[in-house]
């Protein structure tokens, strides 16, 4: 499953320039600093390169994906990047995030 992730990466990549992404992007970062508080924690599940968590204000800011080599591509510092399947999220994760996000991911899952 990984590696069909991994290889969406260059479509994925010119995706994130374009004007509509960034204005969801925007529009999703806005509702979540709204109402996160500083001192808050937010998961983003299926963050792959994630351009959303670097703009979160929140202490602690996480992004679960289920691709190695996608999480290796992140450059922002000030979050933790987890490998795993949000399907076998792990049992410390109940009650751990304020906030729990996704953006582009329902879809990939499977019925």
């Amino acid at each position: 499953m990984e590696d069909n992730f991994s290889t969406l990466l260059d479509e994925w990549k010119e995706q994130l320039e374009t004007p509509r992404y960034n204005s969801n992007l925007k529009e999703l970062v806005y509702l979540i600093n709204k109402y996160m508080k500083k001192d808050g924690s937010v998961l983003e599940i299926g963050g792959g390169i994630s351009k959303h968590i670097q703009h979160i204000k929140s202490k602690e800011r996480y992004v679960l994906d289920i691709s190695k080599k996608l999480i290796s591509l992140n450059k922002f510092k000030r979050a933790t990047f987890l490998v795993g399947d949000v399907l076998k999220l792990p049992k410390n994760f109940e009650n751990k995030f304020d906030v729990i996000f996704c953006n582009g991911l329902i879809h990939h899952i499977k019925d």
